[in-house]
């Protein structure tokens, strides 16, 4: 719970009220649902955003909030294009903050970025263009999101995919 309050406290102060509640939802690239498309330029994939309700140190439950998809592409000239969605199944999205990371394997360089906002749309696109030189290129992008009432209603999701793609 430090962690998302953290997230959140430089620009949601709100948020802070979501702390009391203890529920993060978490998904990762080795779900068993992720659906993956693929292109010769591009991966799409698509995760469940999984609810995780702490109980207690020893127990929590689990459930599906939503779904959270990262596609990269290849522009060229060592352009590539990062497509992000966020989507819930829980109602409608109040706040939103994401991060993405990109690492260029074939040229030892990382970067990230992200930002936050309040009243996204559900779902949320966004589409980052970034220069990231050739070479081989993985991505993750992590979202947590507060849906399905105002706060401390609701609840909060956090999931994460990822993708890669060669840039020329």
């Amino acid at each position: 719970m430090r962690k998302l309050a953290r997230t959140f406290i430089p620009t949601l102060s709100i948020i802070l009220a979501l702390a009391t509640i203890g529920v993060v939802f978490i998904a990762s690239s080795g779900t068993a649902f992720a659906k993956a498309t693929a292109s010769p330029h591009s991966i799409a994939v698509t995760i469940p955003m999984k609810a995780m309700r702490y109980k207690g140190a020893d127990s929590n439950v689990t459930g599906n909030c939503g779904d959270i998809n990262l596609t990269v592409s290849n522009l060229g000239n060592g352009d590539a294009k990062f497509s992000e969605e966020v989507s819930s199944s829980q109602g409608f999205i109040f706040s939103l903050t994401y991060s993405l990371t990109w690492i260029n394997h074939s040229k030892g360089i990382s970067n990230s970025i992200g930002n936050s906002y309040l009243f996204p749309g559900n779902p949320w696109t966004h589409t980052d263009q970034l220069y990231t030189q050739p070479g081989f290129i993985t991505a993750v992008l992590t979202a947590t999101d507060h849906v399905g009432g105002v706060p401390p209603f609701g609840q909060d999701c956090e999931g994460s995919a990822s993708g890669n793609a060669t840039i020329s």
